[in-house]
């Protein structure tokens, strides 16, 4: 989040009025005008001890009470124009789409020990995963590449996922590569 904004602009409220403008048939008409900079301290403040009572309640499913913080909060110091129910079937959708993205690293999570506990997975194995899963394979020099470790270090990273029947090798010597082994059945 470093450097996302200026940093005469960080920590401080907004200083003048937001506005949503359209243009339609030439002319400018004002869709939305934001709550005057003087309240803003007392919205947010009221928004989070809100958004903490929600959060002890667990009145609402998880994703949804995103959805509702975020459209809350952007319309208290940004600009939206949707109205909630457009703007919680947006949010939904968006999130949907986001888990289906990393639906690789659910499988993962599927993967059992001999005992029936799920593996733990480490930083670098993760990685690893990640990039067979967006490319199909990796092979040792891959490995060491995205995982900036040494040769040894990456060929252990390798194996441990071999043994825990996660990747499976296919080919011998520099053309070895290692492969995903599906676990959804």
């Amino acid at each position: 989040m470093a450097g996302l904004l200026p940093d005469k602009k960080v920590g401080i409220w907004r200083l003048g009025p937001i506005y949503i403008v359209d243009e339609i048939d030439g002319e400018e008409i004002v869709q939305y005008t934001g709550p005057d900079t003087d309240y803003l301290p007392k919205l947010i403040s009221s928004f989070l001890k809100w958004v903490s009572i929600q959060h002890k309640k667990q009145h609402y499913h998880p994703v949804l009470l995103a959805g509702l913080i975020h459209y809350i909060f952007v319309s208290i110091d940004d600009r939206m124009e949707a109205d909630l129910t457009e703007f919680i079937d947006f949010f939904t959708k968006g999130f949907l789409q986001s888990v289906k993205s990393v639906s690789h690293y659910i499988q993962a999570g599927r993967v059992m020990e001999d005992s029936g506990k799920p593996l733990r997975l480490n930083q670098d194995e993760l990685q690893i995963l990640d990039y067979v899963y967006e490319f199909g394979s990796i092979n040792v020099n891959e490995a060491i590449s995205i995982l900036s470790a040494t040769k040894r270090t990456t060929q252990r990273r390798l194996i441990g996922l071999v043994k825990n029947n996660i990747l499976q090798v296919n080919g011998r010597g520099p053309a070895t590569k290692y492969l995903l082994i599906s676990k959804l059945d």
